[in-house]
């Protein structure tokens, strides 16, 4: 996925495969327990779980540019101030 309308079409690509299988979680358990060797129960898990995944994954992503972009502001902002400093510092002991 390289942007948000990627994410948004496998989140509801899933949903509807999801949905296919039952409309809710409850539908599919039908009051019973979750059982792992059930393939229904296990399909619609796996896909409520690759959902979540898939909003995780894009927000993450999005969220961990966004801390790089300010990183590389942050050490530009850093270096311009040292670099006056230095200056100022050499000028004073002149």
């Amino acid at each position: 996925m390289d942007n948000l309308s990627e994410a948004q079409n496998t989140f509801l690509t899933l949903t509807k495969h999801r949905r296919s299988i039952a409309p809710t979680y409850n539908d599919v358990l039908g009051g019973q327990p979750f059982d792992p060797a059930n393939l229904t129960d296990l399909k619609y898990v796996q896909a409520m779980n690759l959902q979540t995944t898939t909003v995780l994954a894009f927000g993450l992503a999005e969220s961990i540019m966004a801390d790089g972009a300010f990183m590389i502001a942050a050490g530009i902002a850093f270096i311009l101030v040292g670099i006056v400093i230095y200056q100022l510092a050499k000028k004073f002991a002149s």
